[in-house]
């Protein structure tokens, strides 16, 4: 028989096998669909090896999909929030450093664009951390109507104390981004008797003013607290205080509903979740064991030690280097430093033992070698 009449033969065996496996993931995904949880794991075992973001997909229609969405976003707004008022403190430090340094020529004629050009970025991360502030609020709110944390009301007046400064952060944003762009002055001091200093500010004269102009587009609650907190502030606001003060207020709030939601997650949350970890592990799992198969069936003595350096760190290297070189407990102790996941079996630590036996010693330490010290 030649191999031209045999194609199509072939060819029909690949395409009803590609229309089970497709049938196969679309009964996946009506099953995971329709199941409650905890997600069976004889199902979930059936899940976690579809490629690609073929799993992705069929876990989607799981019942936790919905709050891990909402948590992530939150999660994300937390960064940027972060990063936006990082910036903003990162620039006006920049600033007073050159500012207040002797001799600085930073204000002579010569450089008035490039003191514009200063002005110009502070005035974008004023605006890109009001505008984060905003967003985290929002990101918070709608995590707590979906997971309903027990104490949050209270925590938030705790931390925020209702005395103006988140009603004035988050208050600025709705002024720069739809009303008025209120622009940041730099202020700087010289002394001889004491530290020379350089920030920028908002003037509160004119602060107070804008709010009065537009006060119908603030609530009367939100409007009262934010003029409240201006009349204990000076003449001029530090930016870098008001921030900084804020910052430290948000990550301990958040840093709370952190823990909080990590100690007591949503049923449907914790088995999605479990099911991501799961999904996870098979992904580890199989990539260690096309790598470990590989080396053991092309390469009779592995240059392991050459590689661990690239991936514990010298401390762990010392724990790994007090034991027998070469050994199964040597071979345990790297497995276990390297598997963030959990992923490893008792298969995958047969295989990672027997890699060990078969090791050079090309990368060990020298016998006699120092090594750091191992906390015990």
């Amino acid at each position: 028989m030649s191999i031209l009449s045999t194609t199509p033969d072939f060819s029909r065996i690949l395409a009803a096998q590609r229309r089970r496996e497709e049938e196969e993931i679309r009964r996946l995904h009506t099953e995971v669909a329709a199941t409650s949880i905890p997600l069976p794991d004889e199902l979930l075992a059936k899940v976690v090896t579809k490629f690609g973001d073929t799993a992705q997909s069929i876990l989607r229609g799981h019942a936790g999909y919905r709050l891990f969405r909402v948590r992530e976003s939150y999660f994300a707004s937390v960064r940027v929030f972060d990063i936006a008022v990082g910036d903003l403190l990162a620039e006006i430090a920049a600033f007073e450093e050159e500012a207040i340094r002797e001799g600085t020529k930073l204000f002579d004629l010569e450089q008035r664009e490039r003191l514009k050009a200063i002005e110009r970025q502070i005035q974008k991360e004023l605006f890109a951390a009001a505008n984060a502030a905003l967003s985290l609020v929002d990101h918070a709110r709608r995590l707590q109507k979906a997971v309903e944390l027990d104490g949050y009301d209270a925590m938030r007046l705790k931390t925020f104390n209702e005395d103006g400064l988140h009603d004035l952060v988050t208050g600025l944003r709705v002024l720069l981004h739809h009303l008025e762009v209120l622009e940041a002055g730099w202020q700087r001091t010289r002394a001889t008797n004491r530290l020379s200093t350089a920030t920028f500010t908002l003037e509160k004269m004119r602060l107070m003013r804008t709010l009065d102009e537009f006060s119908d587009k603030f609530s009367g609650g939100q409007l009262g607290r934010m003029r409240r907190y201006l009349e204990g502030l000076p003449d001029h606001i530090d930016l870098a205080i008001l921030f900084s003060d804020y910052r430290e207020r948000c990550r301990r709030f958040n840093d709370w509903l952190k823990d909080q939601l990590a100690a007591a997650p949503p049923p449907e949350l914790a088995d999605y979740d479990r099911c991501q970890l799961e999904k996870t592990r098979y992904s580890v799992r199989t990539q260690w064991n096309a790598v470990l198969g590989n080396w053991l069936q092309n390469v009779p003595n592995p240059h392991v030690h050459r590689h661990l350096p690239k991936y514990i760190n010298e401390e762990q290297l010392a724990q790994v280097y007090a034991l027998p070189l070469n050994s199964p407990e040597q071979a345990d102790k790297v497995l276990d430093l390297m598997d963030d996941y959990g992923a490893a079996d008792d298969a995958m630590r047969r295989t990672v033992r027997t890699l060990f036996s078969r090791a050079s010693d090309d990368g060990a330490p020298q016998p006699g070698a120092k090594l750091p010290d191992v906390d015990h």
